[in-house]
């Protein structure tokens, strides 16, 4: 990008026009200035950088436990009544 006054809001580009001037410098000429095409010849090593995530194994179901045999419980209670 370009510090001078102006700014513009584009990328160092010798294919475009800024106000009829070109905003880079072809390669191959004294202070070649091409940001575009540096952002595409790193583009895929930008993007690989980090590995997309795992996908995470579905949780197995847990079993199921035995159902549990039902009985018949006698419970006493004792009451004491305070006077």
């Amino acid at each position: 990008m370009s510090y001078a006054s102006p700014r513009l809001a584009f990328f160092s580009n010798p294919v475009l026009r800024c106000n009829g001037y070109p905003c880079g410098v072809a390669a191959g000429q004294p202070k070649a200035a091409n940001a575009v095409a540096a952002m595409e010849v790193t583009a895929r090593q930008v993007a690989a950088f980090r590995a997309p995530p795992k996908p995470t194994p579905a949780p197995k179901a847990a079993p199921k436990p035995a159902p549990k045999k039902q009985t018949q419980q006698t419970t006493r209670f004792r009451a004491t009544f305070l006077r």
